[in-house]
């Protein structure tokens, strides 16, 4: 039973370590709503900085003289306490404005599932045990 849930503990801290990356950041090359966010609070606290919502060097410089300004380890790069620091929000889990949405169109998907369920048609589930031929 122990050996069991050890499994199921470790697989599970797994699954959420892969689902929450750690160490999220805006860094040079970066654009979207939150680097604008993050140029505009800059610019309101002033520092000097272009409000254009792509992270460039003079961004890096003004996060990084504003690190330094309230002893954040200086790295010109906005994590989660930077990010909250400069905007009073927490950081998003996901960059919304990274994902590309044109990846998987909705038929390439339900293709996809069908091809896949396919292969299981008939195959006799048992809970908790191996895989079985198919009858």
């Amino acid at each position: 039973m122990w050996k069991n849930g050890s499994r199921i503990f470790l697989i599970t801290v797994l699954l959420m370590v892969a689902a929450f990356p750690a160490g999220a950041y805006y860094s040079i090359g970066d654009k979207g709503n939150d680097v604008m966010l993050i140029q505009q609070q800059l610019t309101r606290r002033g520092y000097r900085v272009r409000t254009n919502g792509i992270y460039t060097e003079d961004t890096a410089k003004a996060v990084a003289k504003f690190q330094a300004d309230r002893h954040i380890q200086i790295s010109g790069k906005v994590g989660d306490w930077t990010f909250y620091q400069i905007t009073g929000k927490r950081m998003k889990m996901i960059n919304e404005d990274k994902i590309s949405y044109q990846r998987f169109s909705s038929d390439d998907m339900g293709s996809r599932l069908v091809s896949i369920a396919n292969k299981y048609v008939g195959v006799p589930y048992v809970w908790g045990g191996e895989y079985t031929e198919r009858l």
